[in-house]
């Protein structure tokens, strides 16, 4: 029977399964090789695993690892119980020889009625007490801490399941209530991705007690995690469909000690931002469970040009775009140049891979001119260069500029004609990113192809 491959949802006959979810894949939608597939058919050892279940196999492992080393702890304390009760015997067995030892000459002492018989019961008596009690105390105290290390290690079994239970739910907030909760539910989910089915969408209930005044958060338990991640990833469309809907928002299913943990974290990234002198911006990031607290520098609040920066990863590289407009109604001062270079310290932090372009109003074709050469003096300085050398402005004059790292250069630059939508021409540009695609041989050894990819932009 034809399955659908999970990732890219298309028919597929002859597909690999994973052997965890089992999950349908074509060989080339997971990198696997016709050939090795073909091979892997015939091993009746041989398990696949995709790459969401085998992030989940590490963490079983793990568990494992951290289960049998508490289980090895336990036995070296019950180990050394055993030890001090041997120990604590053999004392007792030299104490009762001893006194047997000496039995004829406590009959000769032991008149009845005399002081000393009656010393002689008191201390055989105090002596028999107090082992007794020092050997119960020790065993009660080896008792309670292996109860101690039983507990934790049922804790984190416990946990553990909990969060793999936990793994496939999402949470909503703030929607309104309504009399069809499911069915509101199912139509956002399908707007947020045309691939989710209703199949997909396990149960959806309102959590907690009936409050008129608050709108109880929503639980929507997926079919696979898959499902969940396409979902998620596409979190940011909620702001963009209605209204209604830019108060709702979704987020992860967390444990108590999650959510916990995820609380005094933010706490904490508040607190230091709060306590930072330097104008640092804290925020917590990271995957579930495994947050941390990031720094980076925000921009300073500019009086004399607006800037939009943004930071983008293609292909593995950083790339750093910088927008500027510099109103021309305004003179230039020592002030726009100040802000300018506080701007290009924080950006040149950011990647070695920085694209500026915008209209600032300085007519760098005038060499002579103080304004163009302080301008250009700032663009060297942080190894910047122009790349614009022709009028972009119906009356003259290169004032729309795109100014990049000496060593990320652009191509097939382009000024068009101005006063066709405005007074400044559309400036066009092609930025050239390397990609290096690395494939497996037959023979096992990897090959390295190398690939330019281009990406215009453009700005007037």
């Amino acid at each position: 029977m034809a399955s659908k491959c999970t990732k890219c949802v298309k028919v597929t006959k002859d597909g690999v399964q994973c052997f965890q979810c089992e999950n349908i894949f074509h060989a080339k939608c997971v990198g696997v090789n016709e050939e090795v597939v073909e091979i892997t058919r015939t091993l009746l050892n041989f398990k696949w695993y995709c790459d969401i279940c085998l992030k989940t196999v590490s963490n079983i492992r793990l568990l494992t690892k951290t289960v049998n080393d508490n289980n090895n702890e336990i036995k070296l304390k019950v180990d050394q119980i055993n030890a001090a009760n041997i120990s604590l015997k053999h004392e007792l067995d030299i104490i009762k020889n001893m006194i047997k030892d000496n039995g004829s000459k406590l009959e000769k002492l032991d008149e009845p009625g005399s002081k000393l018989s009656v010393e002689i019961d008191h201390l055989k008596s105090e002596l028999q007490k107090t082992w007794a009690s020092v050997v119960g105390q020790e065993v009660k105290k080896g008792m309670q801490s292996i109860n101690v290390e039983v507990k934790t290690v049922q804790k984190t079994l416990d946990e553990a399941q909990e969060i793999k239970e936990r793994e496939k739910n999402i949470m909503m907030f703030n929607v309104t209530k309504g009399d069809n909760d499911r069915d509101r539910v199912k139509e956002i989910i399908k707007k947020l991705s045309s691939d989710i089915k209703d199949s997909d969408m396990k149960r959806i209930i309102r959590l907690g007690k009936r409050v008129e005044s608050t709108n109880r958060p929503i639980l929507i338990v997926m079919d696979n995690i898959s499902a969940k991640e396409l979902v998620m990833k596409s979190s940011y469309k909620l702001k963009q469909m209605s209204e209604k809907l830019s108060k709702v928002w979704i987020a992860n299913d967390l444990t108590a000690e999650q959510r916990s943990e995820l609380k005094s974290l933010i706490a904490n990234a508040k607190s230091r931002e709060a306590a930072c002198t330097g104008g640092f911006l804290y925020r917590v990031k990271g995957p579930v469970g495994k947050w941390r607290i990031v720094s980076f520098k925000k921009l300073p609040v500019l009086k004399t040009f607006e800037a939009l920066a943004i930071k983008l990863k293609i292909n593995g590289t950083h790339i750093v775009l910088l927008a500027v407009y510099r109103p021309g109604s305004a003179l230039i001062s020592s002030l726009f140049f100040q802000e300018l270079v506080a701007v290009l310290e924080i950006i040149s932090l950011l990647s070695n891979n920085v694209v500026l372009a915008g209209d600032f109003n300085v007519h760098v074709e005038k060499h002579m001119d103080p304004h163009s050469v302080s301008l250009c003096e700032i663009f060297g300085n942080f190894n910047l260069v122009n790349r614009i050398n022709e009028p972009t402005h119906e009356l003259g004059g290169v004032i729309d500029l795109i100014i990049t790292s000496m060593s990320f250069p652009v191509f097939d630059i382009r000024v068009l004609p101005p006063g066709v939508f405005s007074d400044h021409g559309l400036v066009q540009a092609c930025l050239s990113i390397d990609q290096v695609i690395r494939m497996k041989k037959k023979d096992g050894s990897i090959l390295e192809k190398h690939e330019s990819r281009s990406f215009y932009f453009f700005g007037s």
